[in-house]
């Protein structure tokens, strides 16, 4: 019997998520296991002097694959993700960015945007300016309605968010859609700051 690729990655998968009794099963593991945040399979790409079209992760042919393995390092039965060797051997970072494996998660905002590597920790950073941002925002709230006004304000990054992954849903994905996924936390942080702004002006009537 002759099984896809789709079907052996979706075995592999299962198996990963398959833990032993032995050990404590907790949210931190399981993430790992599928793939640590949507953070796809990846490697460098080769240069077009040694291989024309590298676009895929897996190799098309055994030829291709040689060379992988000739200049990509193999760490734990998989090849390195932030390194290659150049032409004299030494160990370089990826100087023609990289290539994802789409199998498990598709286009991802990760591939586009390329948080891998040494450029990962925007990711964070992203996170910790718009937390910051959010508690500067109540800082300026009364502390009596604080917390309403915090409910409405996430309540309304919530909405805007969702208006958008369901248009991402009915067109089939974002990357069709022809827009960055980061557009989605664009459009929800709009609709939270209008719906703090709106929470305030309701609040200073109320208090009026």
């Amino acid at each position: 019997m002759v099984h896809s690729n789709d079907e052996i990655s979706q075995s592999a998968m299962k198996d990963k998520l398959v833990l032993s009794k032995s050990k404590d099963v907790s949210v931190d593991s399981v993430l790992k296991q599928c793939g640590d945040f949507a953070e796809p399979e990846h490697r460098c790409r080769l240069p077009s002097s040694i291989w024309q079209n590298d676009s895929q992760y897996n190799p098309v042919n055994a030829t291709l694959k040689s060379l992988i393995d000739k200049y990509i390092p193999i760490s734990d039965g998989k090849w390195d993700k932030c390194h290659m060797l150049d032409f004299d051997r030494r160990l370089v970072d990826c100087p023609n960015s990289w290539v994802f494996d789409r199998r498990v998660y598709g286009f991802t905002f990760t591939e586009e945007a390329h948080l891998v590597c040494h450029t990962k920790g925007r990711k964070s950073l992203t996170a910790s300016i718009s937390s910051l941002v959010f508690i500067l925002m109540l800082e300026l709230t009364s502390y009596s309605y604080r917390s309403l006004v915090g409910n409405i304000a996430l309540a309304s990054f919530a909405f805007g968010e969702t208006l958008t992954t369901l248009s991402a849903y009915i067109s089939d994905g974002l990357a069709v859609m022809n827009i960055s996924p980061c557009i989605a936390m664009t459009i929800g942080s709009i609709i939270e700051i209008c719906g703090y702004i709106s929470a305030n002006i309701f609040m200073s009537g109320r208090l009026g």
